[in-house]
């Protein structure tokens, strides 16, 4: 995907950073050859997670994560059960007349892991594939993402979902972007009420290698459990090897 079409949250001068995520859905964004990047993400419950990943010839992007609930505040540490991968190839570039076009792995979930269950509040994506397309407006950059997955989590039971989103940038500086995942196996408690998670995230970009993103998660109540917004804090650095 070029570099120049694929400025879709907050880029610097100088760094061309693409994006992996609209909000929890991954994108075709891939860390450019040698580039890496450390996330680092507040959840519900005092939890915080660390992401660090790293591209290979401008197609492969390697990745890993751990964290911890309970490790901002009180009470006892829970860490995640295990540290978490992610592996995403570019078999397709963009082009003015196609998308670009990503097949992944990706086993980190989001929210509280919940051992009776097998899986994260918040399902990981699994295996997935997923296609991204970007236009320009004069000051304006938008991009749209859709793609499917099955998530290996709980056993591999009932992991299928589709998702779509999209993303604006203004001015190369902030951005807002949303998505949709249908999420059909959280339909029922303990997990959901069958509406499918809809999310937000507001980013910008507060040095020419770092960003700040606040996610509001399942803005149409479907957790089960959960009466109001979710929120997330991620902040975002990148550098070269």
């Amino acid at each position: 995907m070029k570099k120049s079409m694929l400025l879709l949250v907050l880029v610097g001068v100088i760094f061309a950073y693409e994006p992996g995520r609209i909000v929890h859905c991954p994108t075709a964004g891939i860390p450019a050859n040698r580039e890496i990047t450390l996330d680092i993400l507040t959840f519900p419950g005092g939890g915080l997670r660390m992401g660090f990943s790293m591209g290979m010839w401008d197609r492969l992007e390697i990745g890993i994560s751990y964290g911890s609930e309970n490790l901002i505040g009180t009470g006892d540490l829970k860490f995640d059960p295990k540290p978490e991968i992610r592996l995403k190839y570019r078999f397709l570039e963009e082009l003015d007349e196609r998308p670009a076009f990503v097949v992944g792995i990706d086993t980190k979930g989001y929210g509280a892991y919940l051992e009776d269950y097998h899986r994260f509040a918040y399902k990981s994506r699994g295996i997935f594939v997923v296609a991204s397309k970007n236009w320009l407006f004069g000051g304006a950059d938008l991009s749209a993402h859709a793609g499917t997955n099955y998530s290996m989590e709980n056993k591999f039971k009932e992991g299928f979902s589709i998702w779509a989103g999209l993303e604006l940038l203004i001015f190369d500086r902030v951005s807002i972007g949303t998505e949709y995942d249908l999420a059909p196996s959280d339909n029922e408690e303990p997990f959901g009420e069958g509406k499918g998670y809809l999310s937000m995230a507001f980013s910008v970009n507060f040095s020419k290698n770092s960003w700040l993103y606040i996610n509001l998660i399942d803005l149409l109540g479907n957790k089960t459990g959960v009466s109001k917004i979710s929120r997330e804090l991620k902040v975002v650095f990148l550098t070269e090897i």
